[in-house]
């Protein structure tokens, strides 16, 4: 899905949006693992301190009464900001916070540089990215095992 904009998910009681320090990584897989049904430590092996470290690469969690709540990770290359892992942990699910996290990434890119951004989505996330003016540029077949 693409977008060039406008990104605005509207204002979110009570949740506060900031970009993670590269020491801060952990905070990210401890949110989006079991988000995904994953362990953190999965994730923690993908977004380590070194790459948060990289100029291009932001992570972001979104807090509530200081409990991160969600997150995301966003990569601005050139002109364009690809947007990954947005979860949201599962007892903050359906309030706004990963359309809002999302938006939020998609803005930090344009003052990167970007003109638009992309992601992929899953289902239960494509009726949030629609209705944040993402449209499908492509369809992927995904296969899955049934265990």
């Amino acid at each position: 899905m693409a977008s060039a904009g406008p990104f605005n998910a509207g204002s979110i009681d009570r949740l506060s949006i900031r970009e993670l320090d590269p020491s801060e990584a952990q905070v990210h897989s401890d949110v989006a693992g079991p988000a995904f049904g994953a362990p953190p430590e999965l994730l923690a092996r993908v977004i380590t301190a070194k790459v948060l470290g990289r100029p291009q690469v932001r992570c972001y969690v979104g807090e509530v009464d200081r409990e991160p709540v969600v997150t995301a990770t966003a990569v601005t290359i050139d002109d364009a900001v690809g947007i990954f892992n947005v979860g949201t942990a599962a007892p903050h699910q359906r309030r706004g916070y990963g359309a809002a996290i999302t938006a939020h990434a998609a803005l930090d890119g344009r003052t990167a540089g970007a003109k638009w951004a992309w992601l992929q989505s899953t289902e239960a996330g494509y009726g949030v990215y629609e209705r944040l003016g993402f449209t499908t540029l492509e369809r992927w077949p995904l296969w899955t095992s049934a265990s």
